[in-house]
This record gives C-alpha cells, sequence and structure tokens, in this order.
C-alpha cells in the first residue's frame, strides 16, 4: 500500500507542511492539523491557541 503524504494544506494552499506522525501534518501558515483515517478519510481540525480542538471538518 502506498503511503499517502499531504503536500500542501487544503485550507491555504501553503506547502509549508509539518509532519507530526504518519497519519498527521500539520500547517504551519494557518496551524490547522490535517488528519489522514485509516480509511482514508482526511479531516481538517482547528485548534484554539492553547491546543484545544475547535472544530473538525472532513474534507476528503
Amino acid at each position: 500500500m502506498k503511503k499517502q503524504e499531504v503536500k500542501y494544506c487544503p485550507i491555504c494552499q501553503s506547502k509549508n507542511m509539518g509532519v507530526l506522525t504518519k497519519q498527521n501534518y500539520f500547517c504551519r501558515d494557518c496551524y490547522v492539523e490535517i488528519v489522514i483515517t485509516k480509511k482514508k478519510a482526511i479531516y481538517a481540525n482547528f485548534n484554539s491557541a492553547d491546543g484545544i480542538k475547535v472544530k473538525s471538518i472532513k474534507i476528503g
């Protein structure tokens, strides 16, 4: 199975991405966490300044 990788932010289109784990990425420009589930669904998690998840949106 091919590794799915996030090359750009689906929210702000920035290529300034960081890797947290194999399935978790983050955008260094808009501070959104991108999560890829085992079923290949993609979610954008919006967090507050203190790290609490405020909103989660399914992207793909």
